[in-house]
């Protein structure tokens, strides 16, 4: 059977749209070439799970940077209680995937609703069609090749 794509950006705005249904999703970049496939038993939660990390990573090279500086002992606290709340964040956050350190590079997301085990056997078959950098074949493999 075959399942047709639905298109969103990825915005807030647009990703609040993605349904909660199961299926398969196709992350691309700014020129269209195609970065990720997976699979999600609850798309809207997986996408969400995806940019939240991006997040997450985002956030800790702010402060790898704002940590090479020095500050006024007041500030420095403050700064103090900021990391320790981003470190147990962090250790309560779901494993950070390739594709979520680079999820800002992500411009469009395609999705196609269907029944979760056919987005299992469809999900090989799309990667082995389509070859996209990564997936979950590949792992991190190529991660530094897109950052």
């Amino acid at each position: 059977m075959t399942y047709s794509k639905k298109s969103f950006k990825n915005t807030f705005d647009e990703i609040v749209k993605i349904p909660h249904t199961s299926g398969l999703y196709y992350f691309y970049d700014k020129i269209g070439n195609l970065l990720y496939i997976g699979r999600a038993k609850v798309l809207k939660s997986r996408i969400k799970d995806h940019r939240k990390c991006n997040n997450l990573d985002r956030e800790s090279k702010f402060y790898s940077i704002l940590l090479e500086r020095s500050y006024p002992p007041e500030n420095q606290k403050r700064l103090d209680r900021q990391i320790e709340d981003f470190k147990f964040r962090c250790e309560n956050s779901i494993t950070v995937l390739a594709i979520d350190r680079i999820f800002h590079k992500v411009t469009r997301i395609d999705i196609q609703e269907m029944p979760y085990e056919e987005a299992k056997k469809l999900e090989l078959e799309m990667i082995e069609k389509l070859e996209p950098p990564l997936n979950s074949q590949t792992g991190s493999d190529v991660y530094d090749e897109l950052t």
